[in-house]
Parts: C-alpha cells; sequence; structure tokens
C-alpha cells in the first residue's frame, strides 16, 4: 500500500470528560495505520470557546505524540463547524482522505483502520462505518434513537440516497478528497444532523463510490446525546432541500450522458454557448438596470459581459465601466457592441487574469459596483469567484448577482449552457457569506416563467430558442415579473435570483 496522508476531524463542543479516551483511543489506530503507511494529522474543531478546553486537548496531544491541531469554530452548528474543518483540511497541506468521526465516545476510533482499510482498498469515494449493515452493532442505543435513525434512512432513500447503504445518519465516514470537494461546496447550506444524510444524498446523486464497513457503536460514556427533539425538526425540515439538490445533480450527470460532445466545459469555457439561444434583450436588461436604481452608479465591472447585452444599460448609468469577457468570439461581438461608447473599456480573459494583471494599489483595481448577470451558475468555484470579486469592491461598493434559482428546474438548456447549477436563496446567502460578503437583498425573480420553463427544458428538453420567442419574454413577461417583485417583496418563488451583496463590516 502507498504510502497516504489523512486527516482525523473532531468537531467538539468541550467534551472534557471524555476527550481523552478519544485521543487515547485515536493515537493507537494512528499508530496500526502508520504500519501500514498511513500517516495521520488530527483536527478538533471546537466551538465551545474554553481556553481551558483547547489547553487540555493541546497538552493531550503531546502526551499521546499526536500530531495536532485545534481550532475554534464558528458557531454554526455541528454540520457548520465539519464544513469548516473540510475547509481547513483543503487548505493545510496535502491530504488523501479525511476520516470524520463523533467525539463523544460512542465510537471507537480503534476501529478506523478497519475502515480505512476498506476504503483504500476498494478505492472508495465515501465509506461509511455502519451500525445498520451485516456486522454491525448498536448496543445501549435506546428505541427511540434507533426508530428515528432507521427511520431516517428510510427518507433518504426516498430523496437520493441509494437503497443500499442502510446507515446513511452515522458520522463515522472515510471522504476521498473528490468526496471532500463535493460535500464543502454543495452541502453548504444543510445544518445541524442534515448534513450527514444530505451529504450522503449529494455523493450518491452525483455518481461517487460508497462503501459500508460495520461498526459496533456503544453507549455513552458520559453526558447526554445532542440529538434533542428541536434537531429532529429542523433536519427534517431540510429534507426538501436535501431532495432539490439530489435531483439537480442527478438530472446534471443524465444530461452529461445524453448531451456528451455539445454541453459546454464549464472549467476551460464558461461562457460559450451552443444551441441554446438565451441572450437578455433591450427590455430584459433596461429592466433590470431600472429595477437596480442607485446600486448601479460610479465606476463598474462587469464579469461575464458576453456580447454586450447588459453593458450599453450599465453604460447609460456608469462614470466608468470595464467589461471582461474570456471567450474569443463573445469578446469580438462585445468590442463592436461598446465601440461607440466613450465610458466603457474591454478585457479579453477572466476575473483572475484581469486581477493577476494588476497592481493591488492600482486604481483600476476597485470599483464602486461589480456585476454578474446569469455568469456565477456557470463557474464550478463560485465561492473563489466571489472572494477575488471582493476584492475589486471599494469599501461601499456593492456587488449584483443575478442566477438561476429552483434546483428542480435544472432542465437542457442548464446543461447546455453550461450551468453548474442552480441556487436557492439560503445556498446563495451561505456561499456569498463564505466568500467574505454580507446579504443586502436577496429577491425572487420572474415567477410566470416557472412553467413555461418546465415544460420546455424539463418535459420537452427544448434544445434552442428562436428569436421571435425571446422577443415575446422580453416585452411582456419581464415587464409583469418586475412588478411582481414589488408586490410580492421578492418572496413569490421565481425562475432567478437577484441578490445585492456587499463586504461584511469589521
Amino acid at each position: 500500500m502507498p504510502p497516504h496522508q489523512c486527516i482525523v476531524l473532531l468537531a467538539t463542543l468541550g467534551e472534557n470528560e471524555i476527550i481523552r479516551t478519544v485521543l487515547e483511543e485515536l493515537s493507537d489506530a494512528i499508530e496500526t495505520l502508520k504500519k501500514d503507511g498511513v500517516f495521520c494529522r488530527v483536527l478538533i474543531v471546537d466551538d465551545s470557546k474554553s481556553a481551558d478546553f483547547i489547553d487540555h486537548v493541546e497538552s493531550l496531544f503531546n502526551e499521546f505524540s499526536i500530531d495536532g491541531m485545534i481550532l475554534t469554530g464558528n458557531n454554526n452548528g455541528l454540520g457548520g463547524a465539519i464544513r469548516f474543518g473540510f475547509d481547513v483540511a483543503r487548505n493545510t497541506g496535502p491530504v488523501d482522505f479525511l476520516v470524520n468521526l463523533d467525539a463523544d465516545g460512542q465510537h471507537n476510533s480503534r476501529q478506523i483502520p478497519k475502515v480505512v482499510s476498506k476504503h483504500l482498498q476498494g478505492s472508495f469515494d465515501l465509506t461509511i462505518g455502519s451500525r445498520w449493515t451485516e456486522g454491525g452493532s448498536a448496543e445501549g442505543m435506546g428505541l427511540t434513537r434507533k426508530l428515528l435513525s432507521k427511520g431516517a434512512s428510510k427518507i433518504l432513500h426516498q430523496v437520493g440516497v441509494d437503497n443500499k447503504i442502510k446507515d446513511p445518519t452515522t458520522s463515522f465516514r472515510v471522504y476521498s478528497k473528490r468526496a471532500l470537494e463535493l460535500v464543502s461546496r454543495e452541502a453548504i447550506d444543510l445544518e445541524g444532523f442534515a448534513f450527514f444524510g444530505g451529504s450522503v444524498a449529494i455523493c450518491c446523486s452525483d455518481g461517487l463510490s460508497i462503501a459500508e464497513v460495520p461498526i459496533d457503536f456503544r453507549p455513552r460514556f458520559h453526558g447526554k446525546s445532542k440529538l434533542t427533539v428541536v434537531k429532529v425538526f429542523e433536519s427534517a425540515r431540510q429534507i426538501s432541500m436535501i431532495s432539490s439538490k439530489s435531483c439537480m445533480l442527478r438530472r446534471r450527470n443524465t444530461f452529461l450522458r445524453d448531451y456528451e460532445g455539445l454541453i459546454v466545459d464549464s472549467h476551460k469555457n464558461p461562457f460559450k454557448e451552443y444551441e441554446v439561444m438565451v441572450c437578455a434583450e433591450e427590455n430584459t436588461a433596461k429592466h433590470l438596470i431600472r429595477y437596480l436604481g442607485k446600486t448601479i452608479a460610479g465606476k463598474i465591472l462587469e464579469v461575464g459581459a458576453g456580447s454586450g447585452s447588459y453593458s450599453i444599460q450599465l453604460s447609460e448609468e456608469a462614470d466608468a465601466i470595464l467589461c471582461i469577457e474570456p471567450e474569443e468570439s463573445r469578446f469580438q461581438a462585445l468590442e463592436k457592441t461598446v465601440l461607440h461608447l466613450e465610458n466603457v473599456s474591454t478585457f479579453k480573459g477572466t476575473l483572475s487574469q484581469f486581477l493577476s494583471n494588476q497592481r493591488p494599489t492600482s486604481s483600476n483595481f476597485k470599483f464602486d459596483c461589480v456585476f454578474y448577470a446569469h455568469v456565477l451558475e456557470h463557474i464550478r468555484e463560485d465561492i473563489a469567484e466571489l472572494r477575488m470579486a471582493a476584492k475589486c469592491l471599494s469599501r461601499e461598493g456593492n456587488l449584483v448577482v443575478v442566477v438561476p434559482s429552483l434546483p428542480r428546474l435544472y432542465g437542457s438548456v442548464d446543461a447546455l449552457t453550461g450551468h453548474c447549477r442552480r441556487y436557492t436563496k439560503k445556498e446563495l446567502t451561505a456561499v456569498a457569506h463564505a466568500a467574505g460578503l454580507e446579504v443586502l437583498s436577496i429577491k425572487y425573480f420572474n415567477p410566470l416563467a416557472i412553467i413555461p420553463y418546465w415544460i420546455m427544458y424539463r418535459l420537452i428538453k427544448v434544445r434552442s430558442v428562436g428569436s421571435g420567442q425571446l422577443g415575446l419574454y422580453d416585452r411582456i413577461m419581464v415587464p409583469l415579473s418586475y412588478r411582481l417583485i414589488d408586490i410580492g417583496r421578492g418572496r413569490i418563488f421565481g425562475n432567478n435570483l437577484i441578490a445585492i451583496l456587499t463586504k461584511k463590516s469589521n
């Protein structure tokens, strides 16, 4: 077995009574794994904010010769603590896989080598230490807890989890690098215990390979279970979100197979389109700019300007506008569109390429408004993109994002134009926060398009739209949709989301 780098992640809430036993067992597991060429670091994310607990853990690291680090969490619950640990793990040196388990002693750390061995032998993306598969046990677990766990599994089987997986709610898992990256992003809006079942549904729906290994789940040594009735209901409320996300991922993969050779490669060319015509016409751009009002002013950066559908309208409100577009044919069209506009300049490339050409102190570096209209959904690493966009904002600047909403609507037009995803309000908010931004407002737009969109791109799977259809939509549907924003205050479900973001205040 070749050498592997592993991180063992524990999310804690000041488990003073049990942490010594957990780390002592973990040190034994680490030594066993080392004999097989697996080298482990331990990462603890603690939400208790207890300096005494941190000192205690660091002394135990020394006592048991554990290469470990303890960090204060962000107080976003169990799911938030684990996602924070995922982000740290991915950015602190090489990691081939990550082991996650409870820190309350009910998972015996000495079982880690068995689960890791299965994971590596089968080259799985996700390996689950299962209580309910053949050979597993859960002695000492109360009847109510067993019924909740098995009942939740039945529900999860209906919303994305493969029926073969017996224990999708446990936290004892080994994540491959691929699974780690997928879950870090796609489960960004899942909270509490829903994170565990949701992450398995996400992995299943995206086609990752999953295995289960039987483990012995033992009675709690100290304290009470954190799985309260309130948290059960909080998790249940997120089932629809898990179902919607799983549905989108499955459909995206289906289209990748069905439209192989037609679909845009979002990594290489995130803005080019093939058969589907989805350009904004004049009224569409005009109504959006009018709706945004004073948000569009001063010096503006338009990212993914395309052929200039929005650029002309933006230029009428801006002192100066820089339009960025990476795709060659669209950039040529953009230059022709804005050639006569004195306050417009262009740059061929991505935002990353633009920033690499700038000095941090350059006057070209800061903007009063950064504008993304139907662009962010094309970018797989959307959080990293928004972090770069935040660097471009002046102190009082705003970032405008328009994206498709309602993941269940993901259809042929999304796939053919390289959409990585459709967003929910909660997801877009979570992405903004992860990028260091605050949400000033986020509203649904275009409820009138939901049914036509579903019929055309989900039911019929249309690949192209004529200019006549776009013109009709532009003249009739768009004005009505903006009136509905005011009437429903942006709360009526719509085909798109319009968000206004700004830098977080220190």
